[in-house]
């Protein structure tokens, strides 16, 4: 996760254009006037979202002015801010070349390292993005109050090239300069919880929660994942630890769905397997009588998986189940009741023995058609 490329400029100005050109560089790069002015006009249509026509402009002041490493930088920025990754790449990797051969200012070069590690990552060269973001590294990071995203920035990429101890390091350093940052603070939780330090992982989780029990923070368009599908696992923990169990499973079956093979699909797997046995008693809800949730909790957890495929996959359904001594059952007029209790027949009577008579609400994560 990082800011968008909409944000590099406000967090390193320093790819900027000549505002004058003495006679011997007008020789030298005949176009860069003109170019100057495209990229003016697209950082403009920027500013009202037209990203096309930006976009165009960018290509163009770049195609005409193919050896000015300031043109191929700034147009690269505009073009990374379009989500035009490739095309950005592209002019950021040029203008990588030609600051190689002739470097510019301290402020020139860590803008490129930063712009060209992100368009790297964002077009799946890890290595790449790695190299380049420490280099960013090793010339002190970003001014403040950005010190925190090239840690951050690492602590992504090196996580996905499944480096976990290396990332853990760079996302607690992303958070002693970040503070109170959400994100931030999810990230290293996320690494923790993969590297089965759960522990730490949970503290982490309980200060995202403090800050964001919403998880507003995930649903912010400023942030792209690397691997896009990370999402799904970020929200999936916070979740869990949130109480809200069912919407996690949902979230970790799409996760292995759409990244089946990733380097953290058999942890997935592990952390679905378990949730499919358990339900979190702060998720029942007692409608009527003295239901001991803790109770209908323990003895719904080994036939959950079961309740869930009576439902579509990815739906999220609330049942109430009518509970007494020995028995719990979904009311007769429900279309899934004889689904339902097929599965808590499966429940030892004995464990609910000790129930007394009422009514329990759960949240079911529908699965049936799931792979």
């Amino acid at each position: 996760m990082r800011p968008p490329a909409l944000a590099l400029a406000a967090i390193v100005s320093c790819a900027s254009l000549p505002a004058g050109a003495a006679p011997w560089d007008e020789v030298a790069h005949p176009n860069r006037r003109r170019c100057a002015q495209l990229l003016g006009d697209a950082g403009k249509l920027g500013d009202v979202h037209q990203w096309q026509a930006a976009a165009s402009d960018a290509r163009t002041a770049a195609a005409l002015c193919l050896g000015d490493r300031s043109i191929q930088q700034r147009a690269g920025e505009i073009l990374l801010a379009a989500h035009e990754y490739a095309d950005g790449r592209l002019r950021l990797e040029r203008a990588r070349l030609l600051a190689d051969e002739s470097p510019g200012t301290h402020d020139e070069e860590r803008s490129l390292a930063f712009l060209l590690g992100f368009a790297r990552e964002i077009t799946g060269d890890l290595d790449g993005a790695i190299e380049e973001h420490h280099r960013l590294e090793a010339m002190g990071g970003l001014p403040p109050p950005n010190q925190y995203l090239v840690h951050y920035n690492l602590g992504d990429e090196l996580m996905a090239a499944g480096r976990l101890a290396e990332a853990i390091d760079e996302y607690r350093r992303a958070v002693a300069f970040a503070g109170a940052k959400p994100v931030v603070r999810l990230a290293l939780a996320v690494a923790l919880d993969r590297d089965e330090e759960v522990d730490q992982a949970r503290l982490e989780l309980s200060g995202v929660l403090a800050f964001d029990p919403e998880l507003r923070s995930l649903s912010a368009e400023d942030y792209v994942f690397v691997p896009p599908e990370d999402i799904y696992y970020y929200r999936a923990l916070a979740l869990a630890e949130r109480g809200s169990a069912a919407e996690a499973r949902i979230y970790l079956r799409r996760f292995l769905a759409e990244l089946p093979s990733g380097p953290y699909a058999a942890h997935a797997r592990r952390r679905l397997a378990a949730a499919e046995e358990h339900v979190d008693p702060r998720e029942l809800e007692v409608s009527s009588g003295a239901v001991d949730t803790r109770l209908v909790a323990a003895a719904l957890g080994p036939v959950l998986a079961a309740l869930d495929g009576c439902y579509p996959n990815s739906r999220l359904v609330q049942v109430r189940l009518q509970v007494g001594s020995g028995f719990l059952r979904a009311p007769p007029e429900y279309p899934q009741a004889a689904c339902l209790d097929r599965a808590l027949s499966r429940i030892d009577a004995r464990a609910l023995a000790p129930l007394r008579a009422g009514a329990v609400g759960l949240t079911l994560a529908g699965r049936r058609g799931a792979p």
